[in-house]
């Protein structure tokens, strides 16, 4: 009876009429509507419940997965380059690499990744590096860095005082960026022992040729020992300074015993040189 109530209603609208007999057999067996129904919404909320997860889940891992090729690649590229580049230059090389963003979504790769190489002139301060995918899509990031150049310099290990002669007690190394170094820093020790201080200096500053001078091995009227030398004749005499003189200089002594005048080379402390 309730099936032809429903046709009879429907007969005028041949679309009706077939939601409307759908419903009726559904209506007719209640139980079976219910059963089917629940099962129906419990199966596609399940799949729902499991297929959206792991969907995000696998696409989150590949775009960690490129994030992290990408940060491989670009360290091991700025690695290399510094062990390069300190190995044609003074001082200690560091850098610096920003990670690519966490929020980045960076298709795979099929093909290596690739980078933009750095100027060979590069050697210090900030840059770019920008690493590339050509394929199946193509893409790019571009990480911030810097490199950091030090050169260890020779500066005063204590207030040195004017006249004061320098010993290896008196000297100490500093790092300084290597933008800063100026010509005639020394970067070693050993030539500047012995030199003695035109000027005062505070501590922890670079000694530069125009705060020492080289000591001095004779002084003026100081008795200097004389060596003659001519061909495989060596004569020894004494004298007298008449001025002050460094290493390698050539000053005036007056011969002790014969009174007369010559020109002579310093050639150690108190010893001049005369070659006939």
């Amino acid at each position: 009876m309730h099936s032809a109530l429903t046709r009879t209603k429907n007969q005028a609208n041949p679309k009706q009429k077939s939601n409307t007999n759908h419903l009726s057999v559904m209506q007719n067996l209640p139980g079976l509507s219910k059963s089917i129904g629940h099962f129906l919404n419990r199966r596609y909320i399940f799949a729902l419940g499991l297929m959206i997860p792991l969907t995000m889940e696998v696409r989150a891992d590949t775009y960690t997965e490129t994030l992290n090729n990408v940060a491989n690649v670009s360290n091991t590229y700025i690695s290399n380059f510094i062990d390069d580049v300190a190995a044609h230059h003074t001082g200690t090389f560091r850098y610096d690499l920003n990670s690519p963003k966490q929020t980045q979504k960076l298709p795979v790769c099929s093909d290596p990744l690739k980078v933009k190489p750095l100027r060979d002139s590069f050697l210090s301060g900030r840059f770019l590096l920008k690493v590339h995918c050509s394929s199946p899509t193509q893409w790019s990031v571009s990480l911030p860095g810097e490199i950091h150049h030090t050169i260890q310099v020779v500066v005063s290990a204590r207030p040195l005082n004017r006249g004061e002669v320098i010993t290896i007690h008196d000297l100490q190394w500093k790092a300084f960026a290597a933008k800063l170094v100026r010509p005639g820093y020394s970067l070693d020790k050993e030539p500047l022992i012995g030199f003695e201080m035109k000027r005062s200096l505070q501590i922890d500053l670079p000694i530069k040729p125009s705060h020492i001078t080289p000591p001095l091995l004779v002084k003026k009227g100081e008795f200097v020992s004389i060596t003659a030398q001519f061909n495989n004749l060596r004569v020894k005499s004494s004298g007298i300074a008449l001025s002050n003189g460094i290493l390698g200089q050539a000053i005036l002594v007056r011969n002790r015993k014969t009174k007369r005048v010559i020109e002579a080379t310093i050639f150690a402390p108190g010893q001049v040189k005369v070659r006939l």
